[in-house]
């Protein structure tokens, strides 16, 4: 994939509602399991997180504080993904 194209993906990801970026996110996550091999060994674990996944929590802490009573929480939007 081209660097434009993904920027261009990235930027797209940015205007889908938190609903939707789990969506993206779960579609996206069954595809790079499908991808990776089944029995691939972990060589390697890092004792501090990833700039990426500290960047993940902060994003997932982000969306927490958006829920409100009025609206569902991501787990709920979650779950009903799943119907």
């Amino acid at each position: 994939m081209e660097e434009n194209s993904l920027i261009h993906v990235q930027r797209l990801a940015e205007q889908l509602s938190p609903y939707e970026q789990a969506r993206l996110l779960s579609f996206l996550a069954h595809r790079v399991s499908l991808l990776m091999p089944a029995a691939s060994p972990v060589s390697h674990v890092p004792s501090e997180p990833a700039p990426a996944w500290e960047a993940f929590f902060r994003l997932g802490d982000t969306i927490a504080a958006m829920d409100t009573p009025e609206s569902d929480s991501m787990t709920a939007a979650v779950l009903a993904m799943q119907r």
